[in-house]
């Protein structure tokens, strides 16, 4: 359940934070999570059988979430009206917006294509700060320089590094969970008490769904969808911001998003590269391996845990000096026995050569109705 909850909430989590405060839509949510899984799978795999080989998931960390957020709420890509005509990356938006407001009409169509311009304008921008920071983790490794970091590294640097980063998303967390308390108590609850069961949480979205299809959330003359810029009643103003964050139908992923879709490279559009937030990613990229490591040892431990116990059984030893002594000694076959054991009138002449793979007389007995002794004994045979 541990394992679950950490890579939902690095891989699925990430980008329901992130995307929306990048003036991203619920399809561009499905897209980037559908994106992550992909890259997860794909860096988890290259890890296994390329990399270190630890029984390790790779995904998103939440180190760089912060940073991400920074970047998107700076005041640089907050009046993105005033800059975007002056950006080289925006050298269609004056096209592109004429053609989306006659389309969808008027400002209507302005305004939904400048806000997709401005998720995809923020998503080059990380795109590019997050390849920074990716190559200087690369020298890092490669010329040995992680080596002389890993000395200042110890369980009372990990430990404050990790509450911190955990402790700096509280101030986001409980506003939300406080946004509709109806539900996140009990899913507070459910997965402290029991943190084991992964039914907890499916419990908790079936509890969810019935509230929502029972019409705990209906109020007379009040939608969900609607802006609240055009609601006139007072009433549907207060109950607004509780049917957008307790209704299990207000997204529109299910429809707008793709079924099938297969992500590739750069699909936002080229990266672009700024020495400030470059600068911001590398110093991050400090700050995740220390995130991190402390999974690689426990990793590794478990492992070496692993091997010893092996080695420890004698069962395992006896078959692992078998192997070797079969296929290093050198001995003819009939010096080893082979011949007596293939041949089979040398068995009939002579049964007791099969005395020593014979079931004891006395659990015999007790099986002579059965035919597997007789399956064992023809196994030991060859």
């Amino acid at each position: 359940m541990q394992h679950y909850l950490s890579i939902a909430g690095s891989l699925v989590f990430v980008p329901l934070i992130l995307v929306p405060a990048m003036g991203g839509s619920d399809e561009d949510t499905a897209t980037v999570i559908s994106t992550m899984l992909l890259v997860s799978g794909l860096t988890t795999i290259l890890h296994t059988f390329l990399g270190s080989r630890l029984p390790l998931i790779q995904g998103s960390s939440f180190v760089y979430l912060a940073p991400a957020l920074v970047i998107a709420n700076s005041e640089e890509f907050r009046n993105l009206s005033d800059n975007c005509i002056q950006d080289p990356i925006w050298g269609l938006f004056e096209k592109g917006r004429s053609i989306g407001a006659k389309s969808l009409g008027g400002f209507l169509g302005q305004s939904l294509l400048f806000v997709y311009q401005k998720f995809k304008h923020i998503m080059r921008e990380l795109q590019g700060a997050i390849l920074v920071g990716s190559v200087f983790q690369i020298i890092l490794g490669y010329t040995g320089l992680m080596s002389l970091f890993l000395r200042l590294i110890n369980p009372v640097v990990v430990a404050p590094t990790i509450a911190a980063v955990g402790l700096a998303f509280f101030s986001y967390g409980f506003p939300q969970a406080g946004s509709c308390v109806e539900i996140s108590m009990p899913l507070i609850l459910l997965v402290l008490l029991c943190t084991l069961v992964p039914l907890s949480v499916a419990i908790v979205w079936a509890y969810a769904f019935f509230l929502t299809a029972g019409g705990a959330y209906n109020f007379k003359g009040c939608r969900s969808n609607i802006p609240s810029s055009n609601i006139l009643l007072d009433s549907c103003r207060r109950h607004l911001e509780t049917m957008r964050r307790c209704r299990t139908d207000v997204s529109t992923a299910w429809k707008t998003a793709a079924w099938v879709r297969v992500p590739y490279p750069f699909q936002w559009g080229p990266p672009t590269f700024h020495f400030k937030t470059g600068i911001i990613m590398i110093i991050v990229s400090l700050v995740a391996p220390v995130d991190s490591l402390s999974s690689y040892h426990a990793a590794s431990l478990l492992l070496n845990y692993a091997v010893n116990v092996l080695l420890s059984i004698n069962v395992v030893v006896a078959l692992l000096v078998a192997l070797i002594l079969d296929n290093t000694v050198p001995g003819s076959r009939q010096e080893r026995g082979v011949y007596i054991w293939t041949d089979p009138k040398s068995l009939e002449v002579d049964p007791a050569t099969l005395e020593p793979y014979r079931l004891p007389e006395k659990v015999s007995c007790w099986l002579r109705w059965a035919k597997c002794d007789k399956v064992l004994l023809f196994l030991t045979q060859h």
